[in-house]
């Protein structure tokens, strides 16, 4: 049973309809500024993605998924106010999954928690030893579950 922060030990947190987490998302006040279809590497080789600037809305990056264009979509991302975005809540509504996160930084794969992501929003050294702005992320999405690696 999962639990959430702050609350009583009987409370128990609603189930979940995806094995993602989308709900640290909304909660990490996350906000998508720009999403471009495209993917990167080493995921997507070759990248079918059509590189199109897309409409900050859940129901075209799903039409993206189901396209066969990939599902690698680059994020630019702010901390935005109270109210969040509303397409987390649509991607796990969907059955969308995030099998894949990644800085468009430095290239690490990002854990999906609110400390993993916020790290990267911040300046920070790139691929080539240089500093840059944050908040530029790759995500992959798709309809099965990310590998769970046991250590």
């Amino acid at each position: 049973m999962a639990r959430t922060a702050n609350t009583d030990f009987n409370e128990v947190a609603p189930e979940r309809k995806t094995f993602t987490n989308w709900d640290m998302f909304t909660k990490a006040k996350i906000v998508p500024t720009s999403i471009v279809c495209d993917g990167h590497r080493p995921i997507h080789n070759p990248n079918l993605g059509c590189h199109t600037m897309l409409p900050l809305s859940a129901k075209v990056l799903k039409a993206h998924v189901d396209g066969d264009h990939g599902g690698g979509f680059e994020f630019v991302i702010k901390i935005g106010d109270e109210k969040g975005w509303g397409g987390w809540k649509e991607f796990e509504e969907m059955g969308l999954e995030l099998a894949e996160m990644r800085c468009g930084v430095c290239n690490s794969s990002i854990p999906t928690t609110a400390q993993s992501v916020n790290k990267h929003m911040k300046s920070h050294v790139n691929e080539n030893r240089r500093m840059q702005t944050g908040g530029l992320f790759y995500l992959t999405l798709g309809y099965t579950a990310p590998d769970i690696i046991e250590e």
